[in-house]
């Protein structure tokens, strides 16, 4: 909608009272102090009203108003004078087109009024222009969408004929076994490859009841489906035919419902209420099938087989390493062989879970580290009683790849805990905490509330083989570990299931 004014007056009080006058209506007003000043206006700008002073010097109103007719020849023109001569009044209206003729002074009302109902007028005119044009576009585009219809319609029933012939010889060419059924049933028709499924001749099907052709009872519930079937319903069965000679077989029968009036399926022989029927000999897929599924069920047992031979193996290693620190007395390096036997259990403990559960590629999170945290109390003979630890995570399934790591970091932080955080006896409290943070994170964070770090502790300058093996390990699972000593210790790692798929 255009709400563009055009004010032209030669005295500068006039413009400013007229601009005063329309300050609280939405209008865009431009000024202009001669006729000629006013039709460069005209020439830059899409004007909807002008309203013209009559009497300045140069060109007057009626000869500016008569210029801008060839300029905007759909705007509203106005004219405003102070003097009453019945000349200036004729010359505005015929030669400018004036809509109205205001006198000075002039009433603020009517002359608000006036341009109101100027704009209503421009465009509702504009919008008159709009549809007439529109309404003009489509109807030549109906015309000639009309024309295109005509002849598309006469080629479709050309080709029509010819389509019949094809689909009658598709038909028979399709390797699956085709049949035409009423809503009873009943074979109406059928293309070569049904008759060499079955071993019948075309005479014997057909009328033959489809179910007779069953020794199950699935094609008999395909059949009723069928009478209370709607318009383009597709109904699939798995089920076992005989063929004339009594062998028997699978099948996988698709319907598809046609009982309408449409002219296009009784131009290709589909009278009112047929039903056509794919019907495919399914021999080699479950033969196939049955192959895969032991194929498969073979190499979960090899893998289990694999899982639990690695995780056999492992503990031998943890028991070498247990038995070899019994013959070190430095308690220093006695340490480190416990330290590795440890974290050897934990990997362990990730092949043990993984060949025991019914997901070969996953596990569960929060069972694995209940675990292994349980295991690493039992290690350390840390009693329950003295030191409580309480667990509160959700059930998640990771990848081989992400449970390792994580074991491995779990293993570290916990056995530091338990190792140095409450000393001479001491009781307190482990909270470990797992959940899920988006679509694409998880949280791990062990919190404890015993003696806690130094207070100039910085986690990534830590020279701690433990601690080395915690940022390397956070890094392989494109993660973040933050540290935080305020009250006891807590570790916050936020981490990818990096082996997710």
């Amino acid at each position: 909608m255009n709400n563009t004014l055009l004010l032209v007056d030669d005295e500068k009080q006039i413009l400013r009272s007229l601009k005063r006058l329309f300050i609280d209506e939405d209008y865009d007003i431009l000024t202009a102090m001669s006729g000629e000043e006013g039709l460069e206006v005209l020439n830059e700008n899409d004007v909807a009203v002008i309203i013209s002073d009559q009497m300045m010097p140069g060109m007057r109103g009626a000869e500016f108003l008569e210029k801008s007719r060839e300029i905007t020849p759909d705007s509203i023109r106005m004219v405003l004078s102070g003097y009453a001569e019945i000349d200036s009044a004729i010359d505005a209206i015929n030669l400018g087109g004036a809509f109205r003729y205001i006198s000075k002074p002039w009433n603020d009302a009517d002359i608000i009024s006036s341009v109101k109902e100027a704009f209503a007028r421009y465009n509702l005119q504009k919008e008159h222009d709009r549809l007439e044009k529109l309404t003009i576009q489509q109807n030549e585009e109906l015309n000639s969408f009309n024309s295109k219809l005509e002849d598309a319609l006469d080629k479709r029933t050309q080709d029509l004929a010819q389509t019949k012939k094809y689909v009658v010889a598709v038909l028979h060419s399709i390797a699956e076994g085709i049949a035409v059924i009423d809503q009873n049933g009943t074979i109406q028709d059928c293309n070569e490859a049904f008759l060499a499924m079955y071993g019948y001749t075309f005479d014997e099907v057909k009328n033959m009841e489809l179910h007779t052709l069953s020794v199950d009872d699935e094609t008999e519930r395909m059949i009723s489906y069928i009478k209370n079937s709607q318009q383009g319903d597709t109904i699939k069965i798995e089920s076992i035919h005989q063929r004339k000679d009594g062998s028997q077989f699978p099948i996988e029968a698709t319907t598809v419902i046609m009982h309408n009036n449409d002219e296009n399926h009784q131009s290709l022989g589909l009278t009112h209420a047929m039903r056509v029927m794919s019907i495919r000999d399914t021999t080699n897929q479950k033969q196939n099938e049955q192959k895969i599924k032991d194929s498969l069920e073979e190499k979960a047992v090899l893998l289990r087989e694999i899982y639990h031979r690695v995780k056999n193996n492992m503990q031998v290693i943890a028991s070498m390493l247990k038995l070899q620190a019994r013959y070190i007395d430095d308690d220093h390096y006695a340490d480190i062989f416990h330290d590795c036997e440890h974290r050897i259990q934990s990997m362990a403990l990730v092949h043990e879970k993984l060949y025991r559960s019914k997901d070969l590629d996953k596990i569960e999170l929060r069972s694995y580290l209940k675990t292994l945290i349980h295991d690493l109390f039992e290690s350390y003979g840390v009693s329950g009683r003295r030191i409580t630890l309480s667990i509160h995570a959700d059930e998640l399934f990771v990848s081989l790849d992400t449970a390792i790591p994580v074991g491995l970091i779990t293993n570290e932080l916990i056995s530091n805990t338990l190792k140095y955080a409450f000393p001479e006896n001491r009781q307190g409290t482990i909270d470990i905490t797992l959940k899920t943070l988006n679509e694409e994170e998880l949280f791990l964070q062990t919190k404890d509330n015993g003696a806690g770090m130094k207070t100039d502790f910085d986690i990534s300058a830590s020279n701690s083989l433990g601690l080395k093996l915690v940022r390397t390990l956070t890094r392989q699972l494109q993660g973040s570990l933050e540290f935080n000593g305020d009250d006891g210790t807590e570790f916050n790692l936020t981490f990818k299931d990096i082996g997710k798929k």
